[in-house]
């Protein structure tokens, strides 16, 4: 699910600046909360996942015995994504909540979440069955990747003023034969994984309120909003409800623990 309307605008504004920022200034010149990010956008997809993405995560086989299907997780940059790709992970955030969208203040806006789905610095976990074979389907003009059955996308970025750097994950959906697998979970320790191993603040996400199960899917996983979400808005007649959560989980350093840089080892706040 995309970020407040606000927030992502004032991000665009802080990623530009930042990149110009690194052009124009030597790294003694820049706070290290922000030269964390721009270090980390500016490496490649390879070099990513080389760092900071365990191979063996790449392979999941669920252990529910109806279903004896393996699959395994591709590592993407948005740039990096072929048409037919970014149609499939459209095609699931249509099926899995535009009905959510529309009602919410966010609306439906199909061009819109395609272009945010592009942003820069934008990165893909795509899940496929293990035995697929990528498929192209046609429906009108759309060619969609049929073997595309689940992904979760999120950017490394800012959060809030003084900046924190966080790990943001935008989406997560999965196709209803891979549900009440563990694929979900699997996902999000990936990705929960990956934000421990770059050093970020926190993790964050959006969620519809009317998305009770999905809400009760973060809380499990130590998940609470944040400060920073929007509140119940009191007008001269009523109370405007909130139609979406910023959820957050901290990062933090564990005593005691050094990796091999010297540095304490950071892990998922609990």
């Amino acid at each position: 699910m995309a970020k407040r309307k606000d927030q992502h605008s004032e991000e665009s504004v802080v990623s530009a600046a930042l990149k110009k920022s690194k052009r124009q200034q030597s790294d003694n010149d820049i706070p290290s909360a922000q030269q964390l990010v721009v270090d980390l956008n500016a490496l490649d997809a390879e070099t990513f996942y080389s760092r900071y993405i365990l191979s063996t995560s790449l392979s999941y086989t669920p252990q529910a015995p109806c279903d004896t299907q393996s699959y395994h997780l591709i590592f993407k940059e948005s740039t990096d994504l072929d048409p037919s790709e970014l149609d499939a992970c459209f095609a699931l955030i249509e099926a899995t909540s535009r009905a959510d969208y529309e009602p919410s203040s966010f609306g439906w806006y199909p061009n819109r979440k395609r272009a945010e789905m592009m942003e820069d610095d934008m990165r893909y976990l795509l899940v496929r069955r293990r035995d697929a074979t990528p498929t192209i389907e046609k429906h009108g003009k759309t060619r969609i990747d049929t073997s595309i059955e689940g992904f979760l996308s999120f950017q490394i970025c800012h959060d809030s003023v003084p900046l924190v750097p966080v790990l943001y994950i935008y989406e997560v959906h999965l196709a209803e034969s891979l549900r009440g697998l563990g694929m979900g979970a699997h996902l999000m320790q990936l990705a929960e994984d990956i934000a421990a191993k770059i050093k970020v603040e926190k993790v964050m996400l959006t969620v519809f309120v009317s998305n009770s199960k999905a809400l009760g899917f973060y809380r499990s996983r130590g998940y609470a909003v944040d400060a920073c979400s929007p509140e119940d808005r009191k007008t001269r007649n009523k109370i405007v409800k909130t139609d979406h959560f910023i959820m957050s989980r901290a990062v933090k350093r564990q005593a005691g623990e050094i990796n091999n840089s010297g540095a304490s080892e950071w892990t998922l706040e609990v």
